[in-house]
């Protein structure tokens, strides 16, 4: 994990501790609040015939707002085992004012607006990640604007993505919200420098180039009956070529080689290495019991060229994968019980999960808020 932005957590923090004086100028118009959740589970691996029990994913938040000012802060920190790093993160940490009744502002750690799943596990549709969630970023630090007016909204980002490179992001998203339906349409530019990235190919490296990486994504809800919620999402992101032999041209920067493609400038080129995929949700409710489909398909027709967050995607050739999940719950106040299978399927001949053309998992757990 990389070292936080101090200098927006101190903001936020700062935020806080404004909230802390104004609570002791005028008590009343303060207001704290928190929440947390608790999720354990016992997850078996259907492939190596072993499993075990762990602590899936643990958080706490905590709220603040001045009545008098209407400045809110938040903090959330997390503990992850979703992930390959298992750690305490702090997760959000930042000030909140809205202006002119519709212009909302919030600096500090957010989490990013791309994606349909969220970090917190409780409150998903299903109890694991889609294979797009490790594909898009979860957090940034920075400054985030929503302007919103009957229904529609249009956000603005700029910020440094929380665990990647420490250049600036730039998003944007435009939205539509009514009372049964929502549409998001999101853009993220995020600036890579290639030579760090490219390195861990062993590939040459040689003076300092910055690629783009460009991300685009449609994510869809609606709510059928009062029972039944359907979302759609699709993801596509550009990455940065395997090679480094590129010029200057009319777009930017191009390779020089037929086998390496730059996407600075012409995100949609024929031969620039991408990555693409959708995923379908349902979720039916009935009186305290859930279920809930989803189905994930992931093309990486570039598999040699795709790398995020700075580690390796991929085995070096093109790859599909198929994931299928199925996700019962039933809660008894505020416990949540779940039984899970989530199963995906590779594609590539070389094989991601070994020798295995399915790779299969059963979660059996619950999930406790309060």
């Amino acid at each position: 994990m990389k070292a936080f932005n101090l200098s927006l957590l101190a903001l936020a923090a700062a935020g806080f501790a404004i909230q802390g004086m104004a609570a002791d100028d005028a008590k009343s118009t303060v207001s704290l609040g928190y929440s947390g959740y608790i999720d354990t589970n016992y997850n078996e691996d259907i492939n190596a015939k072993n499993g075990g029990f762990s602590i899936n994913q643990f958080g706490i938040n905590i709220n603040a707002a001045d009545s008098a000012t209407g400045i809110k802060g938040e903090l959330s920190v997390v503990n992850d085992s979703t992930s390959y790093d298992i750690y305490t993160r702090i997760d959000q940490a930042f000030v909140d004012k809205t202006f002119f009744g519709s212009l909302d502002a919030k600096l500090g750690r957010f989490y990013t607006f791309v994606g349909f799943e969220g970090v917190p596990t409780v409150g998903n549709f299903n109890e694991s990640y889609s294979l797009l969630f490790d594909r898009e970023p979860t957090t940034h630090d920075g400054l985030e604007l929503n302007y919103a007016v009957n229904g529609f909204n249009v956000l603005g980002m700029v910020a440094q993505n929380s665990y990647d490179s420490g250049l600036k992001d730039y998003g944007f998203q435009f939205g539509y919200t009514a009372d049964k339906f929502s549409l998001d349409a999101n853009y993220l530019l995020h600036p890579v420098i290639a030579e760090a990235m490219i390195q861990q190919l062993g590939a040459p490296v040689s003076g300092l180039t910055t690629e783009n990486q460009h991300t685009f994504n449609v994510v869809a809800s609606a709510s059928i009956l009062d029972s039944l919620k359907l979302a759609a999402e699709y993801f596509y992101i550009t990455e940065l070529a395997s090679d480094k032999q590129w010029t200057d041209g009319p777009f930017g920067e191009y390779p020089l080689s037929i086998n390496t493609q730059n996407n600075d400038g012409f995100p949609f080129a024929p031969k620039s290495p991408k990555m693409q995929g959708y995923s379908l949700y349902g979720n039916y409710t009935l009186n305290d019991f859930s279920l809930s489909p989803r189905f994930t398909a992931l093309y990486m027709p570039d598999g040699t060229n795709l790398m995020n967050s700075n580690q390796f995607l991929g085995t070096g050739q093109p790859d599909t994968q198929f994931q299928y999940t199925l996700t019962a719950k039933y809660k008894f106040g505020a416990l949540t019980t779940y039984l899970e299978g989530n199963w995906v399927a590779d594609c590539n001949a070389s094989k991601v999960y070994g020798n295995d053309d399915i790779q299969g998992n059963v979660l059996a757990g619950a999930s406790y808020q309060f």
